[in-house]
């Protein structure tokens, strides 16, 4: 099993509110939901230099990261 580490983190209450509300949608814990978004995080700055894309049925957009 993997050994994890405990880390505390302050946020407002509307975030933690949006947070929560983000989690319950996807029927995850606020914990996942971070993991989640630090692994696309992750991805995204790996492959900063790719072009991003979002397909949406026949619409594409191009996602700018700066």
């Amino acid at each position: 099993m993997a050994e994890y580490k405990k880390l505390t983190i302050n946020v407002s209450p509307e975030l933690h509110e949006e947070l929560q509300r983000m989690a319950d949608e996807r029927g995850i814990t606020i914990t996942e939901l971070i993991r989640r978004a630090v692994a696309l995080d992750k991805f995204v700055h790996e492959n900063r230099d790719a072009e991003l894309l979002l397909r949406e049925g026949d619409k594409v957009r191009q996602i700018v990261l700066v």
